[in-house]
């Protein structure tokens, strides 16, 4: 995995005062987050936790993580998650597809792929495992996974 700059940053504690929120025309669009189940699948931990970063600064504190399919099915039945953020190679056994599929079979829930494959049998498999899940391809764009979490809020 290609790490940019940004990323780095990111990834590195800041000392001092917090950045100021943003704000937006229709008020602080991180507002609700905190009551967001996130649960983030990769199985690559540098990965899974940058992510979790990614969240925390946007404001969802609630989030679990899982590094392979079974696991992912483990932690979805305890966490009840609303929003999963699902990495499409997930090493040795089932995929993300497939892993998306089996938790889509249990309840309704909202996907992100987040994947480094963006080849169109890969794009198909994920909308037909999951129909609408949205895809990143990876490293991810900060600003467009935070547009799309934002979208996932519950209503």
């Amino acid at each position: 995995m290609t790490w940019l700059a940004d990323d780095v940053r990111l990834l590195t504690p800041t000392l001092g005062a917090d950045p100021p929120p943003q704000s937006s025309p229709g008020g602080d669009p991180h507002a609700g987050l905190e009551d967001l189940k996130v649960m983030i699948v990769d199985d690559e931990f540098l990965a899974a936790w940058h992510l979790q970063a990614l969240l925390e600064d946007m404001g969802v504190v609630q989030s679990e993580l899982a590094h392979d399919g079974p696991s992912a099915l483990e932690v979805a039945a305890r966490f009840q998650p609303d929003l999963v953020l699902m990495d499409m190679n997930l090493g040795p056994g089932i995929d993300g597809a497939e892993t998306a599929r089996q938790l889509l079979a249990e309840r309704p829930l909202r996907l992100i792929f987040i994947t480094a494959y963006g080849d169109a049998t890969t794009i198909g498999r994920i909308q037909e495992a999951a129909p609408g899940a949205a895809v990143l391809i990876k490293p991810a764009n900060p600003a467009r996974l935070r547009d799309l979490v934002i979208g996932a809020q519950p209503h």
